[in-house]
């Protein structure tokens, strides 16, 4: 189970961490650049993972659209064809959609402390300021994931408003995984 989340975490951080360049798209559904996932067509984030003694990248492009039950979804596709559905809702808070269910990946106005349930798992929200050590990115905001039963620590997300996921730290029992943003197009 860990495993899946394990992997799924990373396909997210790697769909959000590919490049990313301003919206030049006015009619694109839901596009807002101070989004902290920009959501138009053609952007893209590159990321890199260790895995084991190499580095792998991995790109996420947001290849089109797609409507379910009325509401229409971003496609996110890594270079690894796995896909996710995003969209930002009515609030204005960016979900995801996972069979059926649509779950709440960044808040519309996120505030230090303030925490929802997603299925098994518990998102806190902390905000990070003038952070110089996070790759020259500062003001991010740091969403952690913990297991709602044993209250461990699942992931750390970083995000940049505008941007998009800076980094991405899985946890497992035995040791942890980054995914770090290399590059990044906005259109």
């Amino acid at each position: 189970m860990k495993a899946k989340f394990s992997f799924f975490c990373i396909i997210v951080a790697t769909i959000l961490f590919t490049s990313c360049s301003k919206d030049k798209d006015s009619t694109s559904v839901n596009s807002d650049p101070n989004s902290y996932i920009p959501l138009t067509l053609g952007n893209m984030w590159v990321y890199k993972t260790p895995d084991m003694s190499l580095t792998e990248s991995i790109k996420q492009i947001i290849t089109g659209t797609i409507t379910k039950n009325g509401k229409t979804y971003y496609l996110l596709v890594n270079s690894k064809q796995d896909s996710v559905f995003l969209r930002k809702d009515d609030k204005g808070n960016i979900v995801k959609l996972t069979n059926g269910a649509e779950t709440i990946i960044v808040p519309v106005n996120p505030v230090v402390g303030h925490g929802w349930i997603s299925g098994d798992m518990v998102d806190t929200l902390v905000v990070v300021k003038n952070d110089a050590v996070v790759y020259a990115y500062t003001n991010l905001l740091e969403i952690l994931t913990y297991d709602k039963s044993s209250n461990t620590l699942l992931s750390r997300d970083l995000y940049k408003k505008g941007v998009g996921l800076i980094r991405n730290i899985t946890y497992s029992l035995t040791d942890s995984t980054t995914t770090t943003l290399n590059s990044y197009e906005l259109k």
